[in-house]
């Protein structure tokens, strides 16, 4: 699955797009997530996804 939208990123209005696999168990794993179509790390991964489960804001 693929999920695509716009965020604030340091400031900056961003086209987000992060592609993830979702489990038969319901859980999900993440894969490639670029702003602006230019590709990121894994850290900046972890960090998008722990803010949209662990901010209640961002909801």
């Amino acid at each position: 699955m693929e999920f695509t939208g716009f965020m604030m990123y340091e400031d900056t209005n961003v086209k987000a797009r992060l592609q993830f696999v979702v489990n038969e168990d319901g859980s999900f794993e993440t894969g490639a997530l670029s702003f602006n179509d230019v590709p990121q790390n894994q850290i900046i991964t972890n960090a998008v996804i722990s803010a949209v489960f662990n901010d209640p804001s961002s909801q």
